[in-house]
């Protein structure tokens, strides 16, 4: 055999040696993922593949369309941000960011062992209604000082306007 052909005969064993290797490092993952789950499994939310467009809603309130790339910028966005398949969706979340932040002017933190008041809907009603809580804390309410406090937020606010946008109900 000459130079050549050997070198040629120990690329081959090489390369057969890290196919096999790559098999193997290939069945683990999947055995991880059988045993712990996958990342992509345990995130619902949507994520466009490359190419495809998607809507976000910048800090400054506007709605843009962009397509993505799966990039640092694109990721980040997903990572640190909202982003929709559709220009509605995109709306959407914009309105529901401006209800939370127009009853949060009449609102206040919760505070332990007071009266802290805040609104939900009733579906048997269809209508909004009001609660309070000394002791329990729910992250995403928005409490108030009084039950009269947070019937003057949903007046001023607009009932129909926080039913669809934090309740996602339309009469």
């Amino acid at each position: 055999m000459t130079k050549l052909e050997d070198l040629k005969v120990n690329i081959e064993e090489v390369k057969n040696e890290y196919l096999k290797q790559l098999e193997e490092l290939k069945a683990k993952i999947e055995e991880l993922k059988q045993e712990y789950g996958s990342e992509d499994e345990t995130d619902n939310r949507w994520k466009p593949n490359v190419g495809e467009d998607y809507w976000r809603v910048s800090a400054g309130g506007d709605v843009y369309k962009a397509e993505w790339d799966n990039d640092k910028f694109d990721n980040n966005l997903f990572n640190h941000t909202d982003i929709f398949p559709t220009e509605e969706q995109a709306i959407f979340d914009k309105e529901c960011n401006r209800i939370r932040r127009e009853l949060m002017k009449y609102g206040k933190n919760f505070v332990p062992n007071q009266y802290n008041w805040a609104i939900y809907y009733n579906y048997r009603d269809k209508a909004i209604g009001y609660w309070n809580s000394t002791l329990c804390f729910h992250p995403f309410d928005i409490y108030f000082e009084s039950e009269e406090m947070a019937k003057k937020a949903v007046e001023e606010v607009g009932e129909n306007r926080i039913k669809k946008y934090l309740f996602g109900v339309e009469d």
